[in-house]
């Protein structure tokens, strides 16, 4: 399966940032077949391509899968210098805690994200394909996530869930009218619901209950796919095979 160099370089562990990854091809430093390539979109077949960093082999690092249990507090994503001035802590600084290789743990990334003040199941891997799997809405992938809501839910809200509702979607921030999937709504207790989506549009869920003049006091992911949260302590990994994820 052929890749863009940069996603492959990216796959190997070796290097910080995309940024330093393009900077590095830019600069001539990577060669695929013994020619010189400055093109980080290039698409290479890496079981084919001899692909070298200042003359030196380099391969990717065997696929990983974790399931992460992200705690309140931390973001999904690595810390910008903004973040880094607001004393921001980012869910990979949680990596440490894994006994790998520093190439493995820098080869890792999160798939499907949650936001700072929610918590639950994310994967943790350096396989892109599974990536583009799970967070694809041609995949329909199920993601369930317990809801603690302001207030209970009337029938006729459930109703609205699971045909669908228009809600403000935010995408390179603009606001757009986007009307929801049908979604799958079990009330567990009062205000504590489950609710299963197989798509995973920014605040998404949120933003439906906003809708319902409700609000969401705390969002837990418990499910994508297959593959449950469990028992899983807050922080804590659990390597896990592919296959049990979809």
């Amino acid at each position: 399966m052929k890749t863009r160099l940069h996603q492959f370089l990216s796959s190997t562990g070796r290097f910080s940032s995309k940024k330093e990854i393009v900077d590095i091809i830019n600069n001539g430093k990577i060669g695929v077949n013994n020619k010189e390539l400055r093109n980080p979109n290039y698409f290479i077949n890496p079981k084919m391509d001899k692909v070298t960093y200042n003359n030196e082999i380099i391969r990717k690092a065997k696929k990983l899968y974790f399931v992460l249990n992200k705690p309140k507090g931390y973001l999904s994503s690595k810390l910008t210098e903004k973040d880094k001035e607001l004393k921001k802590k980012s869910a990979y600084e949680l990596f440490n805690n894994l006994k790998l290789k520093d190439a493995e743990k820098a080869s890792l990334f999160l798939v499907g994200r949650l936001d700072e003040d929610s918590e639950g199941l994310i994967i943790a891997t350096n396989d892109g394909e599974l990536s583009n799997n799970i967070t694809s809405p041609k995949k329909n992938v199920e993601k369930e996530y317990e809801c603690l809501l302001e207030k209970p839910l009337t029938k006729n809200d459930i109703e609205k869930i699971m045909e669908g509702v228009t809600i403000q979607l935010e995408e390179n921030g603009e606001f757009n009218n986007y009307t929801t999937k049908p979604a799958k709504v079990t009330v567990k207790q009062n205000n504590l619901v489950n609710i299963i989506i197989n798509e995973g549009k920014k605040r998404e869920i949120k933003r439906i209950f906003e809708v319902l003049k409700n609000k969401v006091l705390n969002l837990k992911r418990i499910r994508i796919g297959k593959l449950l949260l469990g028992d899983l302590k807050p922080k804590s990994f659990k390597e896990i095979s592919k296959d049990e994820i979809y």
